[in-house]
């Protein structure tokens, strides 16, 4: 496929390929993790892919409720329970914040955990509006030490997603990106009158859990977004501060233009495609968010019929080619962000250059995309509602 496409194809795998199911001793220089918060989604994005790797312990957890956060430490095999969120952050021997909590809190508990010298893995979206993403990096550019910083948008780091961009790069200039994240309600644990995701006071809405996702698609193939000149809401039927689906039209800094739909509007199976319309070929990435559970990559080349024959010119489309790439045998994306985080801790401490795909300044770019999306929509960014 490489050679067919023309893309000399590298990626770095790891040079020990962990299996997913076993758990290895722990290395001397591990890195310490404190979890901010009992939440569900911990055990998938960060205690089973901590839990198989050498390099990673889970150090302790702090909850809201210490009784909860004794029964998820004694479940998940964490040793230490701290009172407060505060006593964790100030635990000396934690290397590692990891912030799960709901969005309106993320920018409270990264802020304490930077100016503590903590390394950072929150999830996304970072913050509830750009300018508290934009305070966050303001604080990191002045530290005085190098911290690594990431928001989780783990499919980033999966070889598929790397992939995908390469052929993309082949096949360019792009002259368009269009990204649909349609996901069923009855997929979330809660419903939409009880689930955090459509509390606005919690910084929810669909744009913020499913939409985030397509704009950092958008920005990761197409490149800098500069202006959003339209979106579209459904709201939720109360809380009116709440989408429950967003579509928009957003143009890039090139003068191309990208557009993506998202909700919870869809009663059968989820759909989670991104579609890529190249000047050489038309790329689909089909279930782009988790790859390692499957995806498809589907390549159809543009072709010009007729050139130079006198029979007439025209365009249309060559056979598709689809491929996948795993990587290494039962790492899913939450490991492969966590190898590439724990790299870039052990980069930090022996003084070495920090890097990550998903940093700060991405995050200040996607937060200001979801600002302008809401805008367009003629709503307010999250937890400016009475402004």
């Amino acid at each position: 496929i490489n050679a067919e496409y023309g893309v000399q194809f590298s990626l770095r795998l790891s040079s020990r390929p962990l299996i997913m199911g076993q758990k290895p001793p722990k290395s001397p220089h591990a890195i310490k993790v404190g979890l901010l918060g009992a939440a569900n989604i911990s055990k998938t994005s960060l205690i089973d892919p901590a839990q198989r790797h050498p390099d990673v312990i889970l150090h302790c957890v702090a909850a809201r409720d210490v009784s909860r956060a004794r029964a998820y430490a004694a479940s998940h095999g964490i040793a230490k329970v701290h009172q407060s969120y505060d006593d964790l952050i100030m635990d000396t021997e934690v290397d590692v914040i990891y912030i799960p909590l709901p969005n309106s809190h993320h920018f409270e508990w990264c802020k304490k955990a930077i100016e503590s010298g903590k390394h950072v893995l929150c999830e996304k979206p970072l913050t509830a509006n750009s300018d508290e993403a934009q305070e966050l990096q303001t604080l990191l550019l002045n530290c005085a030490f190098p911290l690594v910083f990431c928001e989780a948008y783990h499919y980033r780091y999966h070889p598929a997603t790397h992939r995908v961009k390469q052929i993309v790069d082949e096949m360019g200039p792009v002259e368009s990106v269009h990204v649909i994240m349609d996901v069923p309600a009855l997929f979330l644990p809660g419903n939409m009158n009880t689930d955090i995701r459509f509390k606005s006071n919690l910084a929810g809405g669909a744009t913020m859990d499913l939409g985030c996702y397509c704009v950092s698609v958008l920005q990761y193939f197409g490149g800098d977004i500069k202006s959003v000149s339209k979106a579209v809401s459904s709201l939720h039927q109360t809380d009116k501060d709440i989408d429950v689906a967003m579509q928009a039209t957003l143009h890039y800094t090139n003068g191309t233009q990208g557009s993506f739909y998202c909700g919870f509007m869809s009663t059968v199976v989820p759909t989670i495609k991104a579609t890529i319309q190249c000047s050489k070929a038309t790329i689909t990435y089909n279930n782009f968010v988790r790859p390692d559970m499957f995806h498809s990559i589907t390549v159809t080349p543009k072709v010009t019929c007729g050139s130079g024959s006198g029979s007439g010119s025209g365009s249309g489309s060559g056979s598709s080619k689809s491929e996948t790439m795993y990587g290494n045998k039962g790492w899913s994306t939450y490991m492969y962000q966590l190898d590439q985080f724990t790299e870039a801790v052990r980069n930090a401490k022996q003084g070495n250059e920090v890097k990550v795909l998903t940093g700060i300044e991405d995050a200040v770019k996607i937060m200001t995309v979801i600002d302008g999306v809401y805008e367009a929509a003629g709503m307010k960014p999250r937890m400016k509602y009475g402004l």
